[in-house]
């Protein structure tokens, strides 16, 4: 399966980062600035609730969502 994110913000970057470390196929969709920085940095996922903060090096991004 698949998954593709759609709006990396606090709770977004949450959901895909539990995903990515769980070994799911996710892609992250964005724009702009923070296309650049999930290119360059990958993604950092603030403490929740209930979720530690985490950060993924190397992440797939894309602003193409047709694929």
């Amino acid at each position: 399966m698949r998954i593709a994110i759609l709006g990396i913000g606090d709770y977004g970057s949450r959901f895909a980062a539990q995903l990515i470390a769980a070994g799911e196929d996710v892609t992250l969709i964005a724009r702009g600035k923070t296309l650049e920085r999930l290119k360059k940095e990958g993604l950092s996922a603030t403490k929740g609730p209930d979720t530690p903060a985490m950060h993924i090096g190397k992440v797939e991004a894309t602003d193409d969502c047709s694929s």
